[in-house]
């Protein structure tokens, strides 16, 4: 499976330091609770992509797997070859178009550069890479550097495969928000320090501290476009989704990290419904 989650804009999630305040409780799970609730659900943050040797699957978060009956995601996380096929005019670039027609020639030569030399694409590889929109590129080019890597909604889906597992949006939907950003938002942003980044956001993310995570993504240029049109507009359509689930019995909802915190994010939208939201600690226990 293509991996649909994992790409540049992982990087807007996570990343360094924190702020005082709030931030000492802060968490990347949370109990819902409250507003005529019979159970509690459950919030957890995600990163879509991390390397394997890295990855930490918090005890806390399995207790809470166990005890709920359904788990959502933000899309299907294992379609079938079916339709990943159907949709895959959506992630190659139109018209036939390859991505030195995007560039000017300067800036092509220094991708493939960086791609062919620092990460060792294999020429095949990179060959068939050409036509993907940038946005699934990024991906690809995440992927080739951590090597092996280990996925939080896989590993939850696994955890929980006894569970009813439902999704916030359709991929169909989720590639229409991914279209709309233009594709040179990601393709100036591959290379070196690209990487550098990736390896200290999920470094950051390993400590499960939502405020790092907040702080990083207002900092990073691009945010308010990449929010208003990846985070905001998609968590107040989950939110109708999320309280007819929490309504029906106690739900785990994992969606990246990037959508729980802010204004528009869902523990703000959730606590302006009038639910109960706590942080749950994490141990840092597998």
């Amino acid at each position: 499976m293509f991996k649909l989650h994992n790409s540049l804009f992982t990087v807007l999630f996570l990343l360094f330091t924190t702020w005082n305040g709030f931030a000492q409780h802060s968490s990347m799970l949370y109990e819902i609770s409250g507003n005529g609730l019979q159970s509690p659900s459950y919030l957890f943050g995600t990163q879509h992509m991390v390397p394997k040797d890295k990855f930490i699957f918090p005890k806390e978060l399995k207790a809470k797997i166990k005890v709920c009956k359904t788990i959502a995601f933000e899309t299907d996380i294992n379609p079938s070859l079916k339709e990943m096929m159907n949709l895959m005019h959506d992630m190659v670039l139109p018209n036939q178009l390859k991505l030195a027609q995007l560039m000017d020639s300067f800036r092509y030569s220094h991708l493939e550069k960086f791609i062919l030399d620092t990460l060792q694409m294999s020429a095949t590889k990179w060959n068939y890479a050409q036509i993907l929109r940038a946005f699934f590129l990024t991906s690809l080019v995440l992927e080739v550097a951590m090597d092996k890597t280990k996925s939080y909604e896989l590993e939850i889906a696994k955890q929980g495969k006894k569970k009813n597992i439902v999704e916030l949006e359709s991929l169909e939907a989720q590639l229409n928000f991914i279209k709309a950003i233009d594709d040179t938002v990601f393709l100036y942003q591959i290379n070196s320090s690209m990487l550098a980044g990736t390896e200290k956001l999920t470094n950051t993310y390993l400590s499960f501290n939502l405020d790092s995570v907040q702080k990083l993504m207002t900092s990073e240029p691009g945010y308010e476009e990449l929010n208003e049109k990846l985070i905001k507009n998609r968590n107040l359509n989950w939110i109708p989704k999320i309280e007819t689930l929490i309504g029906q019995n106690s739900t785990l909802v994992a969606v990246g990290a990037g959508h729980l915190a802010g204004d528009y994010g869902l523990i703000a939208l959730l606590r302006n419904k009038g639910y109960a939201i706590k942080p749950i600690s994490l141990l840092f226990k597998q």
